[in-house]
């Protein structure tokens, strides 16, 4: 915890410092151009008294001689002082998207060598006893039920990773078919009903029949996971999740709610992106590469629909509410067919 703090103080007083530089730096240029400006001006000022004083040249004529090169040193100078403020301006950017990129990596990274680690460990370890023929018959049932989840959970962890490097490259792509919310919604529960029921899960089920969306299969139902991972993981022991399905406004409403850790109404907007984890983000104990409600939110987009995120405060639980469109009623016939 504190190796990480330290690592983020580190990075946030070397963007300070670079950008008091870089603000020294334009100073110290506009100085310059300033000069330059005015050495301009007072030399083409000289040039016409010695030019009318001397050489008794026309004043008239030496005057607008005098203004035209005044003119064109503002011009050049003013050029240059935007060349340079762009220039500068462009590094600044430059050195924002490093540090977000660097502060990305060392997210993915912290949470990749502590998730991975933690069903790859259990996977051994019951692998091993398995192995060496010290699981008693009366333990087969419980360790292979918990091999199957680790596996499981390290199968969610790579797609996340793998999905999300796909978004990032734009290769995201979704083959639509018609699927029915509810149906889809109770694959994902069954497939999670080991996990909801080793927690303890108090769920609360509620589905429209017969809500049917045009949605990629995979997608949704990741999308879907996505959430119902996030409510069982933020909430503390024996959650109480509640899921909806339902038809409003003709469009497809998916809601999932828990009564768990809660977020700060303020962060709500920032829930959604990149390697966001609320608060639960200094806490260890809680897996999670803070990929889920990123790729469902892009998995939403897809789609030509919109996820929120609700929350009352810290504590107070949360909410999740995708809305999609809803599917012709001739498509809706056929949502529920397998694939």
């Amino acid at each position: 915890m504190r190796s990480r703090d330290e690592r983020r103080d580190r990075r946030e007083t070397r963007f300070r410092r670079a950008r008091v530089l870089l603000f020294v730096v334009v100073m110290v240029c506009l100085a310059q151009v300033s000069w330059w400006i005015y050495f301009q001006v007072r030399e083409s000022t000289r040039e016409r008294d010695l030019t009318v004083q001397v050489d008794g040249a026309d004043p008239e004529r030496a005057e607008a001689r005098r203004a035209g090169r005044v003119r064109m040193a503002v011009a050049e100078g003013a050029f240059l002082a935007a060349a340079m403020i762009g220039g500068v301006a462009s590094i600044y950017w430059l050195m924002g998207r490093e540090l977000r990129r660097e502060y990305e990596q060392n997210q993915l990274l912290a949470a990749v060598s502590h998730d991975f680690r933690s069903p790859l460990t259990a996977i051994r370890l019951i692998a091993q006893t398995f192995e060496l023929g010290r699981a008693r018959e009366t333990d087969r049932a419980r360790l292979a039920k918990s091999l199957l989840l680790n596996a499981r959970r390290l199968e969610d962890l790579v797609e996340n990773v793998l999905a999300a490097a796909r978004l990032h490259a734009g290769r995201l792509e979704a083959a639509l078919e018609p699927v029915d919310l509810g149906q889809e919604l109770d694959r994902c529960l069954e497939q999670r009903r080991a996990l909801l029921e080793e927690r303890g899960v108090a769920l609360e089920r509620s589905v429209e029949p017969g809500v049917a969306v045009l949605a990629d299969r995979s997608l949704l139902h990741s999308a879907i996971g996505n959430l119902i991972d996030n409510a069982v993981k933020y909430s503390p022991a024996r959650p109480q999740v509640s899921v909806t399905v339902a038809r409003a406004a003709g469009q497809a409403r998916l809601v999932v709610k828990d009564r768990g850790l809660g977020f700060d109404p303020a962060r709500a907007p920032r829930m959604f992106e990149r390697f966001q984890r609320g608060d639960a983000e200094l806490d260890v104990s809680r897996p999670g590469l803070g990929l889920g409600l990123y790729l469902t939110r892009e998995i939403v987009r897809l789609h030509g629909g919109e996820v929120a995120g609700r929350s009352a405060g810290p504590g107070a639980g949360a909410e999740f509410e995708v809305v999609l469109p809803v599917q012709a009623a001739a498509g809706a016939e056929t949502a529920g067919a397998p694939p």
